[in-house]
């Protein structure tokens, strides 16, 4: 039911692999729809989906540096794209990038930033209700006369 084209469906890392949730995976994967496996630790047991998967997201606050490069080395060299994830800073992103990864997810990417407030002066009011006057399904003149005469008052 879902759309292939613009979904990614994500096998997360506490879920039981057996084949039953092997052999679902390779029909989805037949039905052209891209897999990911969530917060990756390399292991014997995940191998069958390894082969399955497009993408492989690797946490950065739960995976050793060590292990993030060695991932980063082994997957870049395949089709496999390697997602990191919970990035919360400029230097994380470099290195990560650096290290082979092609998608990024995190604090980074969407830090809050404080915008100033600034008052709307009351003559663009005016400005919005003669806009709106004039693009009346049934524009009336006189409306919009009214609207200008009041704006000069």
């Amino acid at each position: 039911m879902l759309p292939k084209y613009s979904v990614v469906l994500e096998v997360l890392e506490d879920v039981v692999l057996d084949d039953t949730l092997i052999a679902a995976c390779r029909r989805l994967k037949s039905a052209g729809y891209l897999l990911a496996l969530d917060d990756f630790r390399d292991a014997p047991q995940w191998r069958p989906l390894v082969a399955l998967a497009d993408f492989i997201k690797v946490d950065l606050l739960a995976t050793a540096e060590e292990e993030q490069v060695r991932l980063g080395k082994e997957f870049s060299r395949t089709e496999i794209r390697l997602v990191a994830e919970k990035v919360e800073s400029y230097q994380e992103f470099e290195r990560t990038r650096d290290w082979g990864y092609s998608y990024f997810q995190g604090y980074f990417f969407s830090e809050p930033q404080m915008l100033t407030h600034h008052d709307v002066p009351a003559y663009k009011l005016s400005y919005l209700r003669i806009l709106q006057a004039a693009n009346s399904p049934s524009v009336n003149m006189n409306d919009i006369a009214e609207q200008i005469k009041g704006e000069h008052r």
